[in-house]
């Protein structure tokens, strides 16, 4: 669809509508360019936004800045001058102008163009010139679009079965709190999310680039102290060793300029800081790791299996932690339940499930465990090292005793996945369908 948008789109704005009147009499629809030779007594400009008078954006040219700079090629600064040329010469005899220009945020709205704020600063108060501006409301009817509902046939429903015996993720099971349908686009019928390439280093890359360098820096200390020295040691390295993990999907020339570079210096100086942050954190409790990026896989029923792969497990001070690594903002409140119940994982919630899900698989596969910790470590905050813990009823605690309940609330969202009388419908405060038709 977004293609599709974008050709017809590209299309659309090649095509030219001829206008046939009188030329004496009227009005006459013109481009800029055609009143050069022309005095007008009233004039409607219409698309008098900054961005469209003049026209802004990237200059479409193979040819470098400063090649076409040192040669004195044409530059995007000519072009302005050229449109500013042609306003002020359309507007010499004019005894009335409508400048009209939109304030929403679609394409070519804005603020009013940067000519229309010197004509105003050079001219009111000092000639004849009088200004004056109105904002007009126009009602749009809004077109309801029908709401895209799937019903589950005997093939979804066989699709359906046929994931949960493989094995549903934790974050098959949040995608299927925010969206339904987004579940069913990705998850049946494998729709991926297209390749975007902007020129920015995505969200996802580095990521997975600051998981690869953490995890390069704790592995030799797995079933080990971790000490406070050693930490202090790795942060001193750890911009080289996130710059490697890039530079073996980029080239050096990219991660040394630009949007790339600032992105791997802010996630650098994040890691130093949570890096320091944990050994002042490990000179207070003793800190074991265990395993890193740890592969789980439970049972729920016979025919639904769950599985996962967890950052980090770590033992302190005789407790089991599971802890997951999230270099996004993490909103704390969003860990806390007040009970094991299948109403409290609404969409807004599913870190809370998640790290829950997680407990549950470590418990089911640890039977000499009698109770963890999971939290999230959210890399942006220094100042929790220890970790953001998931809360039921004001506790951290997920004991073996609360297995039954955890399952149950689990198998009644598979019952939701499996029920054939609940349709797949999109959720309109979904913010991150990544296959939906309705994002």
């Amino acid at each position: 669809m977004e293609s599709y948008r974008t050709l017809r789109t590209k299309l659309l704005r090649e095509e030219r509508i001829a206008f046939i009147g009188e030329p004496l009499r009227g009005a006459q629809i013109m481009g800029v360019l055609e009143t050069r030779a022309l005095d007008h007594e009233r004039i409607i400009l219409l698309g008098a936004s900054e961005g469209t008078l003049p026209r802004t954006g990237h200059q479409q040219s193979w040819i470098p800045y400063s090649v076409r700079k040192a040669w004195n090629l044409p530059m995007r600064s000519d072009a302005e001058a050229i449109a500013a040329y042609h306003f002020q010469r359309m507007a010499h005899h004019a005894q009335h102008m409508e400048l009209v220009h939109g304030t929403g945020d679609g394409p070519g709205c804005g603020e009013p163009s940067r000519l229309i704020l010197q004509w105003k600063h050079e001219l009111d108060g000092a000639s004849n010139t009088r200004f004056s501006s109105a904002v007009h409301a126009i009602p749009f009817l809004k077109r309801p679009s029908p709401a895209i509902a799937i019903q589950k046939d005997a093939v979804v429903l066989e699709r359906f079965s046929q994931i949960c015996k493989s094995g549903l993720s934790p974050s098959a099971l949040a995608m299927w709190l925010r969206c339904p349908l987004d579940f069913y686009y990705t998850r049946a019928l494998g729709v991926k999310e297209a390749d975007t390439v902007d020129g920015r280093l995505g969200s996802d890359v580095l990521g997975e680039a600051v998981h690869n360098a953490l995890e390069s820096i704790y592995k030799p200390y797995i079933n080990k102290v971790l000490e406070p020295g050693h930490l202090l040691e790795a942060a001193n390295s750890v911009h080289q060793k996130l710059h490697d993990e890039l530079a073996s999907s980029f080239p050096e020339d990219v991660l040394s300029r630009g949007h790339f570079r600032l992105r791997m210096e802010m996630a650098a100086k994040a890691m130093d800081r949570h890096l320091r942050a944990e050994a002042l954190r490990c000179k207070q409790e003793e800190t074991v790791i265990l395993a890193l990026e740890d592969e789980l896989t439970a049972d729920l029923r016979p025919d639904v299996k769950i599985k996962g792969r967890i950052d980090r497990i770590e033992m302190r001070n005789g407790v089991h932690y599971i802890m997951d690594l999230k270099t996004g903002a993490v909103d704390p409140s969003l860990l806390r339940i007040t009970e094991l119940e299948r109403s409290q994982f609404t969409a807004k919630r599913t870190q809370a499930l998640q790290l829950l899900i997680y407990g549950w698989m470590y418990l089911r596969t640890k039977p000499d465990v009698s109770l963890v910790r999971a939290g999230i470590l959210p890399l942006q905050k220094a100042s929790e090292a220890q970790g953001m813990m998931v809360q039921v009823a004001k506790s951290q605690d997920l004991e073996r005793s609360s297995i039954p309940e955890m399952e149950l609330a689990l198998g009644m969202i598979i019952d939701e996945i499996m029920d054939k009388d609940v349709p797949l419908l999109h959720d309109p405060e979904s913010l991150y369908c990544n296959a939906c038709l309705m994002s």
